[in-house]
């Protein structure tokens, strides 16, 4: 599902030149010199770019829109993952000289291309993997695990407010651990990101989403099948096994949402070719988890 990353002009001569001013930005604000910069990964209103310095040190820079809700969101996100200790690593927010973890770009002037104008930039240390994108169930039951992990956080000892789902048995959430927000090593998940969504609520709706995107990303998978492997990987939540039927609740959600924003965003695509190849994608996946779920006894459909 290729976007644009947001505001980067596009054609050769555009991005040459927005990433040369990139470059003396962070060197003037970080004190770092990169050698190689170069996108790696972007949504509907953030963009990851790969830093690679003269020391060959490596950085991961995020490019956002610097709007008052996403500042709050990257704020929420450096906040949980400082604080987390879990058996991956989280990477770590690295400050400006002037000690911001964000720093506000008003404007990059490009000849040629379209100016990138009020933006967010932080950057981070970098961890040497790459986002699963040739995903596997593997991968995916790797991730359940994380997430039992993640579930044991006691949300109190982070220091921030969370919204809430209510439920009888509340646990911190991730939120968001989709193939995106993963990296891979040699088969293994070595770090999480994005904590951005994080809330408390039911553990199910964790392991819901997992499983839609995982799915997503998966060939020639079913989704009832592959939400039962992450039911069984989870276990027991406490004394209490998760709930199959809210599981599927959740999943039916996560894929309509993603469906709405797909229709959302429609300016993010390159070309309204992408756009339609992803709305129609989208629309068959949601339509195919429905009829899966309308398999199982007592559906919620």
């Amino acid at each position: 599902m290729p976007k644009r990353p947001v505001n980067i002009p596009k054609g050769a001569q555009g991005y040459a030149e927005f990433h040369e001013k990139l470059e003396k930005i962070i060197e003037e604000n970080w004190g770092i010199t990169p050698q190689f910069t170069n996108p790696f990964s972007w949504g509907y209103s953030s963009t990851g770019i790969y830093v690679k310095d003269v020391n060959q040190k490596e950085y991961v820079a995020m490019l956002a829109e610097n709007t008052p809700s996403k500042r709050a969101a990257m704020e929420k996100n450096f906040t949980i993952a400082s604080k987390l200790n879990l058996s991956v690593r989280v990477p770590e927010q690295l400050k400006t000289k002037d000690g911001k973890f964000l720093l506000d770009i008003p404007r990059i002037e490009i000849k040629s291309g379209k100016d990138v104008e009020n933006k967010l930039l932080s950057l981070g240390n970098f961890l040497s993997g790459i986002p699963p994108f040739d995903m596997n169930e593997d991968i995916t039951l790797q991730a359940t695990n994380i997430l039992r992990e993640i579930h044991q956080v006691d949300p109190n000892s982070l220091g921030i407010r969370l919204d809430t789902i209510e439920c009888e048995r509340p646990r911190f959430l991730h939120g968001d651990l989709t193939p995106s927000n993963i990296l891979v090593g040699y088969g293994k998940i070595i770090a999480v990101l994005d904590f951005e969504l994080s809330l408390i609520g039911p553990v199910e709706y964790d392991l819901a989403r997992l499983a839609v995107f995982s799915w997503f990303r998966i060939q020639d998978s079913s989704f009832i099948v592959l939400l039962e492997k992450v039911q069984e990987e989870y276990g027991t939540e406490g004394a209490t096994e998760t709930s199959m039927e809210l599981m599927k609740e959740f999943a039916l959600l996560h894929c309509q949402k993603h469906l709405n924003n797909v229709k959302q965003h429609k300016d993010v695509y390159e070309t309204e070719k992408a756009y339609k190849a992803d709305l129609l994608f989208t629309e068959r996946q949601l339509e195919t988890l429905k009829a899966d779920l309308a398999q199982i006894p007592n559906p919620v459909l």
